[in-house]
């Protein structure tokens, strides 16, 4: 079909403006800064683009909204990323933050290229509105939580208080906006689970690393108030948030257990 076609177009030409994206940030103490801004955000712009396309085809192929396995669920990452960290420091100026996260961008397409790209018939689970509801609200602050977790990599390597402190910044203001949305969408979780499993809470392997990843995120924000604590100890409270995260996302699927084993590596 033609637009299965186009979507694997529309995919690659999101592949390789990442990388591209990628190189451009590491080359750009090389360029006058207006004239790197002005191409950043141009190549960002055409990504953002192609990536939002490759879903709009899968979606209209499918007949549904397409975010049901991994291989969308990781598009889905990449996208909030790239929306997340421009609408965060627009500037730019912070090149370890969106050199980490256009990296992050990449291991992200590396991976999905080994992953099943077919359309599957939804799993009847997956028939309910809230999956257009809990699903993109979830994905969006596992990407603030990925950056958060670059953040947090770049306190630690910049030990000099002129850099630390516009990361440290960045960090907290990423972990404000998505503690709150991981838990939104962790309760929006728990209401679509009634509707189709007829309880609120299964103790779930995913329901519980959802949790917990919410818990270390929430004790970042609520040591963060306490002025005594060292940053860098903060700092690695971040990269324990990351390590659950992964687990979470990750590790999980990885092993393909539980009521939410429809969202394993092996799922087409």
């Amino acid at each position: 079909m033609w637009i299965s076609t186009v979507t694997k177009v529309f995919y690659f030409t999101a592949f390789v403006l990442s990388f591209v994206s990628l190189v451009w940030l590491i080359l750009s103490p090389r360029f006058p800064q207006a004239f790197f801004q002005r191409w950043q955000r141009v190549w960002d712009l055409t990504l953002l683009v192609a990536l939002c396309l490759v879903f709009v085809l899968r979606s209209v192929e499918a007949e549904y909204f397409a975010l049901t396995n991994m291989f969308e669920s990781l598009l889905a990452v990449n996208l909030g990323v790239l929306i997340c960290r421009l609408a965060i420091e627009p500037t730019l100026s912070i090149r370890f933050f969106h050199i980490g996260a256009m990296a992050l961008v990449c291991i992200g397409f590396i991976f999905s290229g080994f992953l099943p790209q077919e359309i599957a018939v939804l799993q009847p689970a997956l028939m309910s509105y809230w999956r257009s509801i809990h699903v993109p609200i979830i994905m969006m602050s596992y990407s603030l939580l990925f950056l958060a977790s670059i953040g947090g990599l770049g306190v630690l390597l910049n030990k000099e208080d002129a850099r630390q402190k516009p990361l440290l910044t960045l960090t907290d203001k990423t972990v404000t906006f998505a503690v709150p949305m991981l838990a939104v969408g962790t309760a929006l979780g728990a209401v679509w689970a009634n509707e189709a499993w007829g309880t609120y809470w299964n103790w779930d392997p995913k329901e519980n690393m959802a949790l917990a990843t919410l818990f270390v995120y929430g004790a970042y924000l609520h040591l963060r108030l306490n002025s005594s604590i060292a940053v860098e100890k903060l700092a690695w409270l971040l990269i324990i948030g990351f390590a659950v995260l992964m687990l979470t996302y990750i590790g999980i699927n990885l092993l393909g257990v539980g009521l939410h084993s429809y969202g394993n590596f092996m799922a087409g």
